[in-house]
């Protein structure tokens, strides 16, 4: 998990447990928590950093709960930790979040396993962990339909990146 503060952004899920002890007990600004991969993979196997274990994702949102830490919990892409690890660890300490999912990514037409180096890659979320979320109160968003960086994109495409996943989160 990457997550910005004052100087920048923390190299890894550790130092940003760190960084939220020391804490004043009232933050004035609000913050953002980005993450990506909430499971269980072997450091090696990330080589992006993308992942947080499960314990360690507890231990922030314990943090951030028991602080009163004002944030919004962000996850990007749609890996299935979302729905296994992270929401039951949101819910038992009364925190929610918004999930960005990668339309084609839930559909089963691309692939994130060229970013880990493991047999064992975090799997996408299904369409019926991710109503399950919505109904539980996680808002959903769109990541765009591909994942394709849409500063690179011509206009036409871009607009079509975003309506398609839209459409599709709708559908849902």
């Amino acid at each position: 998990a990457v997550a910005a503060h004052d100087k920048g952004h923390f190299e890894d899920a550790a130092s940003l447990l760190v960084y939220l002890f020391k804490l004043p007990f009232a933050r004035p600004e609000p913050m953002v928590l980005v993450y990506y991969s909430v499971d269980f993979l072997p450091a090696d196997a990330d080589p992006w950093k993308l992942n947080v274990a499960p314990d360690l994702f507890e231990r922030q949102m314990a943090c951030v709960a028991e602080r009163k830490i004002p944030c919004l919990v962000s996850f990007d892409d749609g890996f299935s930790g979302v729905y296994t690890h992270a929401f039951p660890i949101l819910r038992k300490y009364g925190l929610r979040g918004v999930l960005f999912v990668t339309t084609d990514y839930l559909d089963g037409k691309m692939s994130f396993d060229r970013y880990f180096k493991t047999p064992h890659a975090p799997r996408p979320l299904n369409w019926s962990q991710v109503r399950e979320l919505a109904s539980e109160g996680m808002e959903i968003g769109s990541h765009a339909a591909t994942h394709a960086r849409m500063t690179s994109l011509d206009d036409a495409k871009a607009l079509e990146e975003a309506r398609s996943s839209r459409e599709r989160i709708r559908e849902m």
